[in-house]
Order: structure tokens, then sequence, then C-alpha cells
């Protein structure tokens, strides 16, 4: 859309020109500002002087050249600037060129067609976000039909000229699809709309070259996209925008539908990282043919999302799922055939079920047969919040035996074997064992009770008071004075306490024992080393 006061393009450099005076002024709160005056507003460093005229730079490190010209940097944090449009797009295509990543979060852009005019002139773009949007579905789902109508070509030219060389092959931010489709869409699953849908790719997919092969930016898409009755088709995945260098994509709080998620996954061949929380998901409506690979890291964190059957659809679309977050759904229990869900979620590495309502212990024991998972978050789950923490956690290791890491900490082997210990104790003389506790008896056996172990100090003392051939057993405090103890010593001695002298004789002392004259009478009696058993001996002055 042209209009007066954008930005305009200088050919020879290929970056946007600052048209605005020194007493222009916008604001990117204002209603409907485009992107690109947003961006020129946020990062225009020329005469930001204040009053005093001191330079005062705004946003960095955006570089504007000696003619003028606005090259934003790599990183492009636009969130909350009141972005509804792209705006003139020659206005962008020198200034977006080294963009990698981009946000655009919490902004009032409806229309998916805003957003590709903005990131066609992006070709190093790995990560855009979208959070909290107002993206009309409508606008996604129809863009392929609108966009497949003309010449795919023409639409690439009039939208952003500018391209570089990547990988040794020029491309722009936007890939024709008319030209290569057929290369990037490939067979992975049956036509046959009957074929099982669990995962058609093997666990070995999970393995560290495999892992390799995923991070290096594809020349061919490796999403499969098909139809509805199963019929893989070039036809339905034409879209004249193809953006293979995005790795992560945030659509937090956009509430897209699942229908729009489909044609995005298809401008987006290449994701690693989805974000799709808080978007009011009642359940996974995506294709049952449909197959991603490449997705690695998958956030869905949605409250109404209640049944594990509905988080199976997520294991069949994206069989190469390494970290799946499921934190605040409402979830009560995992899929009942453990090996049906260890065949949706063969690579699943991380699992975070934060805040869920699952039931009971018997729920959490169904983890360990996900077969590559090693760590897990459960905090702030019901259930477990009743149990005192250090036994709740010893009870989670232990059932677990395959984690290295509990909600965010890790699990030593001795902590490990601590807990399975304490796992025995409590439960072998119980009614009820569960089935992990025959496991560990018989690696094992039966453990002892632990002693009870008082660090505390002995404070009282049996001891014996030695007077006049005679012998008594007495209770002594090792806490009182000499000067106290003499005085409850009267009525054993029929003497005041200024009248005799007092000995502690330590029999245990080597040759006969040691014999300590009491002289000093604020001394308490504990400083003497006081044993069960010793005497005191009463001797009268002379």
């Amino acid at each position: 859309m042209e209009s007066a006061g954008f930005p305009s393009h200088d050919a020879e450099s290929g970056s946007a020109l600052n048209p605005h005076g020194p007493e222009s002024e916008r604001s990117a709160e204002q209603p409907g500002c485009s992107f690109a005056d947003a961006a020129w507003d946020k990062f225009n460093w020329e005469n930001d002087l204040d009053d005093l005229g001191i330079y005062v730079p705004k946003k960095g490190p955006a570089k504007i050249t000696d003619s003028g010209h606005l090259i934003l940097p790599w990183h492009v944090n636009m969130d909350h600037c009141g972005i509804t449009e792209a705006g003139q797009h020659s206005d962008m295509t020198g200034m977006c060129q080294h963009v990698m990543e981009l946000g655009l979060a919490h902004n009032n852009i409806s229309s998916i067609e805003e957003v590709l005019r903005i990131i066609r002139c992006m070709p190093k773009l790995t990560f855009l976000s979208l959070t909290s949007n107002p993206l009309n579905s409508s606008t996604i789902t129809t863009a392929t039909t609108n966009s497949s109508g003309g010449n795919t070509s023409d639409v690439q030219d009039d939208e952003c000229n500018a391209s570089v060389t990547m990988g040794g092959s020029q491309s722009a931010g936007a890939v024709p699809v008319a030209t290569s489709v057929n290369n990037r869409v490939n067979t992975a699953v049956d036509a046959n709309p009957n074929t099982e849908t669990t995962p058609t790719t093997p666990i070995s997919t999970c393995s560290p070259a495999a892992s390799a092969d995923n991070n290096n930016i594809p020349n061919t898409a490796q999403t499969t996209m098909c139809t509805e009755d199963g019929q893989n088709s070039a036809a339905s995945s034409v879209h004249p925008d193809v953006f293979p260098t995005v790795r992560q994509l945030v659509l937090n709080g956009t509430c897209v539908d699942w229908s729009s998620i489909v044609v995005l996954l298809k401008m987006f061949p290449s994701l690693e990282e989805l974000h799709l929380s808080l978007n009011n998901y009642t359940s996974v409506d995506l294709p049952p043919h449909l197959t991603y690979p490449s997705l690695t890291h998958l956030f869905f964190n949605n409250k109404d999302i209640d049944t594990w059957s509905q988080v199976s659809g997520l294991g069949r679309a994206f069989p190469n799922l390494r970290h799946l977050y499921l934190a605040g759904s409402s979830i009560t229990s995992l899929d009942d055939d453990v090996s049906r869900m260890a065949q949706l979620f063969p690579c699943l590495e991380m699992l975070s079920l934060n805040k869920t309502q699952l039931k009971g212990w018997d729920e959490v024991d169904k983890l360990r047969h996900l077969p590559a998972l090693t760590d897990v978050r459960v905090l702030g789950i019901p259930f477990l919040e009743e149990q005192e923490e250090k036994s709740r956690r010893e009870q989670l290791v232990t059932r677990l035996p395959n984690i290295k890491r509990l909600n965010g900490s890790s699990v030593k082997e001795e902590e490990r074997l601590d807990a399975e210990r304490a796992f025995l104790r409590l439960y072998q003389d119980s009614d009820y064992k569960p089935d992990r506790f025959f496991e560990l008896e018989k690696v094992h056996g039966r453990v002892s009770e632990l002693a009870t172990v008082s660090l505390k100090p002995q404070t009282v003392f049996s001891m014996d008071i030695v007077f006049d051939n005679r012998r008594e057993r007495v209770e002594v405090n090792a806490k009182q004075t000499v000067r106290d103890f003499k005085k409850s010593l009267q009525n054993i001695a029929g003497m005041p306490s200024s009248k005799f002298v007092l000995f502690y004789h330590d029999k245990e002392t080597h040759y006969g024992g040691f014999t300590h004259r009491m002289i000093y009478p604020d001394k308490k009696l504990y400083s003497y080393n006081l044993k069960d058993g010793s005497e005191f001996i009463i001797e009268p002055k002379h």
C-alpha cells in the first residue's frame, strides 16, 4: 500500500531512506502503525538529541549509513508497537536483509498476508514470534487459494527484489513453490486412508546422526502433507511462500485453528520448535496422515486439553518430538496402552506435566515406558503436593528409573540408591505393594529399618555418689554448676557444701581411672566429660 510519508527505497544501496525531517515524529503506538514506520521510529538514531544537545541513542545495534539508510540488526524485537500492517515493501527490502530473529508479539496484526510481506525480505530469518496477535484464521487458510491463482514469480518480484546467496544457490526469503513444490513434498505414508497412523519414522531416526542431518537447512522440505482422505497431492500443497530457514515459530495466544496450522506448516517446512500454547484448543485436529518429521520441540500448554488421546495426535504428526510441554492442561491420565504410547513418542526425552491433574501414582508409573524419556517435570500436581517433599522426590526417582533430571535438577546415582532403599522401607510392611517394589526387592533384598539416631548431646547421666563407705545411684544433670551440684548433695553428706570437697572419678580411663578435684564452683558439670556409671566422691574437709 502506497502512502505519503513512508520511507523511500534507494535502488543503488537496496536500503530504506529516511524521508522524515528533523521535526517529524511518529509514535509506534498509534493505531494502524506499519512495521516499516515502527522499525524506523525505534531504531533511527538521527536527531536523537535532548534539549541540552546530548546524543541519546535508542536501540542498537542497528546501523544508519552515511547516506541515511537504516540497516536492522540480526535480532529485532518489535513487541508492543501497535503494528497492524507491513508497510511499503521497498522500504523493508534493504533494512531487513540481516534479520535472523523477529519478535512481533502483542501487536494488532490480523492478516497473515501482512506477516508474509514483512518476512519475505528476511532471507536469513530463523525465529518468528507472533504471540498475542489477533490473527484471523480465514486469512491463513485462504492465503493458499488467493496466492496460488496467479503467477507466483510475479508475486515474488513485486514483493521483494532483494535476494541473497545461501549454500551456493540464490534464494530470497520466500521461495516460489510453483517451480519447486514437487521437490518439497515427499510421500512418507501409504495413501490408503485405512492405514495405521502410528509413526512411520523408526526409532533409529532419533540417533545423533539423524539429528545432525536435521540441523542443516534442507534443500527440500522434509514435511509430508497429505489431503484429508490420505491422498498425497502436490497441488493441495502449492503456496507461493515457503520459508525454509525458519526454525522456531511462536503462535501463543493467537487462537489460530488447526486448518491454519496445517497451512503454516507448509509455509515453514523446516520448523524444529513450535509454540501453540494458550490457544484455547479443546482437541488436536490435525489430518491423520500428516507427518512433519523436523519438529523436535513443541510447547502445547492449553488448559482445555483433558485426555491423552488428544495428545496422541501430536505424536502421530510429529514423530521425532524430543521435548513436549503440556503444563497447565487438564489431563488426568495417560494412555492405558503403554506400548502404543511408546510407539507414538519414540524419541521423547523431556516431558513437562507441571500443574496437570494426574490422579495418582499409577499414572506416573506409565512414564517409565517412554523409551527415550530422561527428563520429567511434575510440579504443582495436586496429589503430589499432598506428599511430604522428601518422600515425594524419593518415590518419583524410584518409580522412574530412567530419568536423569527431575523438576529441573539432576538425579545422581547416590540419590537414586538412597531413594530405592527408602521406597522398600515404605512398602515392605504395607498390604499394598506396587510392582516397582518387587523389582527392587530382587536387587536389594529386605532392607532393615533405620535406627533412630539423636545428634543432641547427652545432658542427664546415671552416676554413683560415694560417701563414708556408702554408695547411692542418682540422675545428674550435666548443665548445672559445681556449686549447685554440691548444694544438692548436702542431704547425702549430712553437712553444708562448704564443709566437704567433691571429686569426680572417671572409671573408664586407663590405669584404674582418673580423679578430678572439682575446685571451680562456677564450672559446668558437662565440662568434666561425664559418663554413665562413673562416680562422685565426697570427702569432709579437715
